[in-house]
């Protein structure tokens, strides 16, 4: 441990005034200032770290054996990553922090689009000064030779940070409307699917959630009063919406429950003509309304049954039971009628 200090306290000690040395400890004086100020005058000396630590990284990661580590060779140019590294420091030093990127929407974070064209200017700095005869800098024009290169470099680094944006678009729209991830990517030449291919729209959800609302309403209630609900459901559709009402109430405060708007219930209630035994049939029906890769809307599907069953209750000092019949509600697995099967 002590020969690491000794190490960390050599590394950081200038050998010149002007160093990249003395701007680092000027940052790390900054940092141990300000945790003692008030939030104003901690505002100002938080901005004079930030300032010393750009200018000391800056310097230092243009040293020539720095330099010459952070250079990769790739199949066409040299890339450096020194401007990246200052570019991060200054965005995060500008935007705060890194906290809260993962909070998605259509819009990506600012201060990741940022970074790729900093890190372009950066790169092309030096090109545009120069020293003279007195080592003073001073503002220069690149060498017509040099000027294509350099379009295509700044060009690429704007492609780039549109990726960045793409990506962040692409996650917006997969947060607020997770039933796009039932998407079929397989011939898409930009989305990749790094999970299993699994259904996960929320037309399941939706009709699960619909037949739990209509258990709670119909399960063990007077089969007289459910016939009666039955009929008045035949004359009028205000069932259907009361009961979308109530699956939006409750998925709407779940992950991706924006889209719940985007998602339609209907139904009808129909006289058994399937022989199951059922008096009554309930088709459920739910919409998705909302973005598809085919432009087709996609329909999933719950048929339930409605079935009287008598039960018996034997009262008290008394040698007859009493008789009552109840409903009972079963209910099928979710169907597709349509379905994202479609390639985007």
């Amino acid at each position: 441990m002590k020969d690491l200090f000794a190490s960390l306290r050599s590394f950081l000690t200038p050998k010149d005034l002007a160093s990249w040395q003395t701007f680092m400890l000027l940052s790390i004086f900054s940092v141990v200032m300000g945790a003692f100020m008030s939030s104003a005058a901690q505002q100002i000396v938080s901005s004079f770290g930030w300032f010393f630590l750009i200018v000391a990284v800056w310097w230092f990661v243009y040293g020539k054996d720095v330099q010459s580590a952070l250079t990769f060779n790739t199949i066409f140019i040299k890339v450096f990553l020194g401007p990246w590294i200052i570019a991060s420091l200054i965005v995060l030093a500008v935007f705060g922090s890194w906290a809260g990127f993962a909070n998605l929407s259509g819009v990506a974070p600012p201060a990741f689009i940022c970074i790729a064209p900093l890190a372009a200017m950066i790169a092309l700095a030096p090109k545009f000064i120069k020293s003279n005869k007195d080592k003073t800098p001073e503002f220069t024009l690149p060498a017509v030779k040099d000027r294509q290169g350099m379009v295509l470099f700044v060009l690429s680094h704007l492609l780039i940070a549109c990726w960045f944006q793409f990506y962040f678009l692409l996650q917006g729209w997969l947060n607020l409307y997770p039933s796009l991830m039932a998407e079929d990517f397989s011939r898409s030449s930009f989305v990749v699917r790094l999970q299993p291919n699994i259904q996960v729209s929320r037309g399941r959800e939706v009709l699960n959630a619909a037949e739990s609302d209509l258990r709670d309403r119909l399960n063990n209630q007077n089969w007289s009063a459910i016939e009666r609900w039955l009929f008045e459901s035949k004359v009028s559709n205000q069932w259907i919406t009361d009961l979308e009402s109530n699956v939006q109430s409750r998925l709407r405060n779940k992950r991706g429950g924006g889209e719940m708007d985007l998602w339609t219930l209907s139904g009808k209630v129909d006289a058994d003509t399937y022989d199951s035994g059922a008096y009554y049939n309930l088709v459920l029906n739910a919409t998705w309304k909302g973005p598809t890769a085919t432009q087709t809307p996609y329909t999933v599907s719950k048929r339930c049954e409605l079935v009287p069953k008598r039960t018996f209750n034997r009262r008290d000092k008394s040698a007859i039971p009493e008789t009552k019949v109840i409903g009972t509600l079963n209910c099928s697995d979710v169907k597709d009628i349509t379905s994202f099967a479609k390639k985007v």
